[in-house]
């Protein structure tokens, strides 16, 4: 038997011809589709369709379901489709998915068969609902209902006003110790401690106007007690603009307030350990300098004096000790520095070629009095360093002074340079008694001088590990390793750089002269010996008086009577800090003008810049190299017949 083929529409069938029919058809917002039986392909669509394929009506006639979805949905669509031409019974299903080339839809649909008095269906209608937003409306609304009631923080839901709670999850009522039933109605001002009720309306008020809110404010529960809160407001409304109520969602922000309150104490207890930590550097600073400085000044100016040569070998004792015991004291000092992060830094290129060729210049004189031959690298080492010049310097000096003391008489001490992309390796290499078999762990370690403290060398033991915080704070690394034919070799390695800019010639110390400078130098100090001292230096300016303040107060008067041409000032006096003299000084029209220079045994760098930034117009840090103190003096004071 053959397929029976439906009858071509007739005219009118489904209001082809009929205009009523036709308007009435296109007029339907739902989706309209007749199929054929033989083949299910389209003999008529209306405009929803349309809209909902995508294509005109008359471009969908003669196609089929695997034109306009996907072949899947297609397939099942055409297997319902024959499921109700063989039964003659409608197929209707109030929501399912159908993917569509622009994507998943959610659909109502029914499909209908239509019989022409053949006793079989001729064609079928499918009619279908677009309800992809009501679905996604009922699935995010499932979504809330389980997030509002198993959130483990407070949501409420406030009146338009914002003053009555309309509505609450468990947690919100939970946290405040009350039931649902309880909170339901109430103000909403009941749940906020007496002390924060009175911003609250003007809070809600700005969630009308900006929309949504985040602040801070403290809750009360049924029992009294009171915890602060973290709330997250949003007024929602409608498409007008009129507020229909407001949501918020409130947490209970106690344990981290009690975290942030025990990171604050422990951060004040931090920098109170820190200040105190700098105070004592401070003051230990200032307690250890101020006696080298009478040791080593009075030392200094003896040496300027026609002397024997047993006189001459004294005082050079004298300055040899004095210099060992302040290159301790900087070093245990540069060492809690360090270690406290308390070390400023100033990063730039550093050129390695004429960095090695100062420190090797600096370090030849000792070198020499060793009997050991220092080699220079410069050839190889055109390249730059990122690091602080000043502590570059200072870490290679170390390591060049140990090699040239752990050395042998007739040995060598050799810079070598190597380099890749991303650094720069400076190596120390030497010829000496090498490193003991056990010392490469404890070889960074403070105070360990590695047993070698039995063998005369001054040293210590400080200066390997100072080196090592300073090489790595600049981002470095340092190491060390035996070298098979004795001696041993250290490497630094910092990143590279590009090349510096150019800098300025460095200022090399004049010799001491007789100098022409005239005037009056006020000095405030307490120390007698201190005044002793500086009185004897300035001696050498014939033209230069000193008057002596051993107070504050004192100091603070002579220099409104005398207004002399300069003022040194020590900055611990019994009556009154000499920053605070300072201060006063700059503050009297009487006194503001006259130049101010600071000699402290306090060698802080953060003790010296503030006195800077204060108005100090220099920091001679105490022992006072007598070089610099007479340069310094000759700076600020007029010249005779000037």
């Amino acid at each position: 038997m053959s397929t029976p083929v439906p009858p071509e529409p007739r005219p009118g069938l489904f209001g082809a011809d009929d205009p009523f029919l036709e308007l009435l058809l296109s007029s339907i917002p739902t989706i309209v589709l007749v199929k054929r039986s033989d083949d299910l392909s389209f003999v008529r669509a209306n405009r929803a369709a349309s809209d909902f394929t995508g294509l005109p009506e008359d471009e969908l006639v003669g196609k089929s379901d695997f034109d306009i979805f996907t072949t899947a949905t297609a397939a099942r669509q055409q297997e319902r489709d024959r499921a109700v031409l063989a039964t003659g019974r409608p197929w209707h299903l109030p929501e399912e998915p159908f993917e569509t080339p622009h994507g998943p839809r959610w659909l109502w649909t029914q499909t209908i068969p239509v019989d022409f008095l053949t006793g079989k269906p001729d064609y079928l209608i499918w009619v279908a609902g677009d309800v992809t937003e009501q679905h996604l409306l009922r699935v995010a609304s499932a979504a809330w209902k389980e997030i509002f009631e198993h959130a483990d923080w407070g949501i409420v839901v406030a009146s338009a006003d914002g003053t009555r709670i309309e509505r609450m999850n468990p947690a919100f009522a939970r946290m405040h110790g009350y039931t649902l039933a309880e909170l339901e109605g109430s103000s909403l001002l009941d749940v906020f401690a007496p002390d924060a009720r009175a911003e609250i309306p003007e809070l809600i008020k700005s969630a009308h106007r900006q929309g949504h809110i985040t602040f801070e404010s403290v809750h009360i529960r049924k029992d009294g007690s009171t915890f602060p809160v973290l709330i997250d407001a949003t007024a929602v409304k409608d498409e007008q603009g009129t507020n229909l109520y407001t949501a918020a969602n409130v947490q209970d922000v106690s344990l981290l307030k009690d975290i942030e309150d025990g990171l604050r104490a422990a951060r004040a207890e931090a920098d109170r350990a820190n200040d105190a930590k700098s105070d004592f550097l401070s003051r230990v600073s200032h307690e250890l300098r101020t006696p080298l400085n009478v040791i080593l000044g009075f030392a200094q100016v003896l040496q300027l004096d026609e002397l024997t040569p047993a006189q001459t070998e004294s005082v050079g004792h004298i300055l040899g000790a004095g210099r060992h015991l302040l290159a301790l004291i900087d070093d245990v000092l540069d060492t809690s520095r360090v270690d406290a992060g308390n070390v400023e830094f100033s990063i730039e290129p550093v050129a390695v070629a004429e960095t090695t060729e100062q420190v090797l210049e600096l370090m030849r004189p000792l070198a020499a009095l060793s009997g050991v031959t220092l080699t220079s690298a410069s050839p190889e080492c055109a390249c730059n360093v990122s690091a602080d010049r000043q502590r570059l310097q200072q870490v290679l000096l170390n390591l060049v002074s140990n090699a040239i003391k752990y050395n042998v008489e007739g040995g060598n001490v050799a810079f070598s340079c190597s380099e890749d992309v991303a650094a720069v390796a400076l190596s120390v290499a030497d010829t000496g008694i090498g490193l003991p078999p056990d010392a490469m762990g404890r070889l960074f370690e403070p105070f360990d001088r590695l047993g070698r403290e039995g063998m005369g060398i001054e040293g210590t033991g400080l200066g390997l590990s100072l080196s090592k915080g300073l090489v790595e704070a600049m981002g470095g690394r340092i190491s060390a390793s035996q070298n098979p034919g004795g001696g041993a070799t250290f490497t630094v390695e910092l990143p590279r750089a590009d090349a510096p800019e150019s800098r300025a010639r460095v200022a090399q110390a004049e010799p001491i002269a007789a100098g022409h400078s005239t005037g009056h130098v006020l000095y405030i100090e307490d120390n007698l010996a201190n005044f002793r001292l500086i009185e004897q230096v300035l001696s050498r300016r014939p033209g230069v008086r000193v008057l002596p303040a051993m107070q504050a107060g004192l100091g603070l008067q002579l220099a409104r009577a005398h207004r002399p041409d300069l003022i040194i000032l020590d900055l611990h006096l019994p009556d009154m800090n000499g920053e605070e003299v300072l201060r006063r000084l700059l503050h009297d029209p009487a006194t503001a003008s006259i130049p101010v220079v600071i000699a402290s045994a306090d060698a802080t760098s953060r003790q010296v810049e503030r006195l800077l930034e204060l108005g100090a117009r220099a920091y001679l840090t105490k022992p006072i190299d007598i070089r610099k103190l007479l340069a310094t003096v000759d700076e600020f004071l007029p010249v005779q017949g000037a």
